[in-house]
């Protein structure tokens, strides 16, 4: 996986702080999960009150939901936008299954 570069400082695997990416220009800080080997980027804001996910189509990112997140996060909910694997900011190895049944399935 290659390192990203979003704020001019280099993230990546053997990266400092590649768990939490950086705080982006809307007030959502991007952060990683890995499961079975992939890696998906997600924007994320807020800590109380109940979660909202919300999953943007095929063939957009995360970016869609910048301006959704932050009043959400100030109502008082988790808002949290992944980018599916592929997509966005999260990269998909050559031979990953990118249909939406398994990307619908990584979510859950």
């Amino acid at each position: 996986m290659k390192a990203a570069t979003l704020d001019g400082r280099q993230r990546g695997p053997g990266a400092a702080g590649y768990g939490v990416l950086t705080v982006l220009a809307d007030s959502t800080t991007l952060r990683s999960a890995t499961s079975g080997g992939e890696t998906l980027r997600y924007r994320e804001a807020g800590n109380g009150g109940d979660a909202v996910l919300l999953v943007h189509g095929i063939p957009t990112s995360s970016f869609l939901w910048r301006k959704v997140i932050p009043p959400l996060a100030g109502a008082g909910l988790r808002a949290i936008a992944p980018d599916l694997l592929g997509m966005g900011w999260s990269e998909g190895p050559p031979d990953a299954d990118l249909t939406m049944p398994a990307q619908a399935a990584r979510l859950v």
